[in-house]
């Protein structure tokens, strides 16, 4: 799978450019039609006109207006499938986003359109299984669209994950964990507090070594510890500002920030994590192999 900037690839740049988000948001906005004439409907229902003819009419004319409003709207979506599924051939996910059977679509409104019941819990009834009807045929595209987000999501950290070891892999699962119920500024901070202790572990190796004067590592702060393994040449300064962004972002969410982060954002700043824990993780393991 082809890569991109900050290690991004098609998937993400689909998901996250928002196609995917239009597609599903314009299947929901095909409710507000339906329900404007489904309601105009039930006002033909309840009416004490006796004019059968009138009747018949009105309802004929509420059928073709909705008829005209739906059909280019279904095709305008499935223009958008066509599209996505396109650009989905192009990766490694085998996913395909159903259309929306505009004929289907036009059957059930045509059919509830022209039945007029007179007693009221019949009509309840039967609006309730119209939109039962139209929401299986609504819901198949937007599915399969939820279902390969989840898996981008799930996807675009496995090649990072894979590389760390179980107990910094742990930390960072959980960042994702609370990432995707929508608390983005905590899943950063733990993201950052993974890093520390990947810099602890490193230090720790250190200091038993004799490498590094011993300090108390709960008692110094984060932008001590990466700035004595700077000052002593055990990082570079390339990796150094590359902990120094990670310090910044953990201590400004750990924190009440007037900062919102998006779910993208968030992603970015655990990728980063992610991509940096090996590098330090790589240098202990090779202190540990050393004896005193």
């Amino acid at each position: 799978m082809p890569k991109y900037q900050y290690g991004r690839d098609l998937s993400s740049v689909l998901k996250e450019g928002m196609f995917l988000s239009v597609i599903m948001s314009e299947i929901k906005q095909l409710r507000e039609p339906i329900d404007l004439s489904l309601m105009v409907h039930n006002l033909y229902e309840t009416s004490s006109i006796k004019d059968k003819k009138w009747i018949e009419r009105a309802v004929n004319d509420n059928v073709r207006s909705l008829n005209q409003n739906l059909s280019p709207r279904i095709k305008r979506i499935n223009d958008y499938i066509t599209l996505a599924n396109k650009m989905l051939k192009g990766l490694d996910f085998k996913h395909d986003i159903p259309k929306i059977k505009i004929s289907e679509v036009l059957t059930i409104v045509k059919k509830r359109l022209k039945t007029i019941y007179e007693v009221e819990n019949a009509q309840d009834m039967s609006n309730e299984h119209f939109h039962v009807l139209l929401g299986q045929i609504f819901e198949k595209p937007v599915t399969a669209i939820q279902n390969f987000i989840k898996a981008v999501d799930k996807e675009q950290f496995e090649e990072e994950l894979v590389k760390l070891s179980e107990a910094y892999k742990e930390g960072l699962r959980q960042a994702l964990s609370v990432c995707s119920i929508g608390y983005y500024s905590t899943s950063v901070f733990i993201a950052g507090k993974t890093a520390e202790e990947a810099v602890n572990d490193y230090l720790e190796e250190l200091f038993r070594l004799k490498k590094l004067d011993e300090f108390g590592l709960s008692a110094i702060k984060f932008k001590d510890k990466i700035g004595k393994l700077l000052g002593k040449g055990k990082i570079t300064e390339e990796l150094y500002h590359r902990l120094s962004n990670i310090r910044i972002d953990r201590n400004e969410f750990g924190h009440p920030s007037k900062k919102i982060l998006s779910k993208k954002q968030a992603h970015l700043r655990i990728r980063q994590v992610a991509e940096i824990i090996p590098e330090i993780e790589k240098k202990t393991n090779k202190l540990r192999l050393k004896k005193v």
